[in-house]
């Protein structure tokens, strides 16, 4: 599979120490300077839907469709999974309806979090009591988005997807307890791979979380390596449209001060 990573300065802004992997936190202050120098608010106009889905074009996919060779699908998602633990506080609950003519279920589906494959609408994640393009949070209740909801995803998402399998690149099965993933990771597997992330492309991170639960256990699922809000420079500077990984998507603790997800 196309593997690849992602770039950044190395001296961000004196975020990052010297030693590969080592981290200092992040101070509200700094993240917040982040947040303004590298936001989306308004690239789109403040009507928008999609946020960086937008860089899918036509032509983007027209491109990503001409990389087809062998048309073998590999899906990216997971088995439901039914059991309780660390990993998982909120099964999936389903319930076998039979009759004398036919068998039917009830699924119940708690998606969001660390074990269901899932994709977040622009309306998931509040700060300071906004959403995407300084919308007001108060547009989510519990009847839904009024705006920025995944139903605006609903034509579905095709552009060139990229593997980075970071713990394939380290020679391990996976990363450790509260391994930072930072922006020369990103390079160095970026170099090693010979492969450009371009303007519109979808990135999956890979640090091999899946093997650290079966062969460790749930009850070593926690903390978990991830990606430092470093990087997020490096995606701005990329013009990707979507990101994901096998974790939370980033890492936890997060290192920034009082915010839980800030990737």
């Amino acid at each position: 599979m196309n593997r690849l990573l992602v770039l950044l300065l190395l001296s961000f802004c004196g975020y990052l120490q010297a030693q590969v992997g080592t981290i200092s936190n992040v101070s509200i202050e700094e993240f917040d300077q982040m947040m303004t120098e590298h936001s989306n608010w308004g690239r789109w106009g403040k009507d928008d839907q999609l946020g960086t889905v937008n860089l899918i074009t036509p032509k983007k996919r027209t491109q990503a469709a001409s990389l087809v060779r062998e048309g073998i699908s590999i899906s990216l998602s997971r088995d439901m999974d039914k059991s309780v633990g660390s990993h998982n506080p909120n099964p999936l609950m389903h319930k076998m309806l039979i009759t004398e003519d036919a068998a039917t279920d009830i699924i119940s589906i708690n998606y969001h979090g660390l074990n269901t494959t899932h994709l977040d609408g622009l309306a998931h994640f509040f700060y300071k009591g906004k959403i995407y393009n300084g919308v007001s949070a108060e547009v989510v209740t519990e009847h839904g988005a009024e705006v920025l909801g995944i139903e605006h995803m609903a034509k579905g998402i095709f552009t060139r997807g990229v593997l980075v399998d970071l713990a394939e690149h380290k020679g391990v099965p996976f990363l450790g307890h509260s391994e930072a993933i930072l922006p020369e990771h990103l390079d160095a597997w970026e170099t090693s791979g010979g492969i450009d992330i371009r303007p519109g492309d979808a990135v999956f991170i890979r640090t091999g979380k899946w093997s650290r639960l079966d062969q460790k256990g749930p009850e070593n699922s926690l903390p978990f390596g991830g990606l430092h809000v470093s990087t997020v420079t490096w995606f701005k500077d990329k013009h990707i449209s979507v990101f994901g990984t096998d974790v939370g998507a980033e890492l936890y603790p997060s290192g920034v001060e009082g915010v839980l997800g800030p990737v």
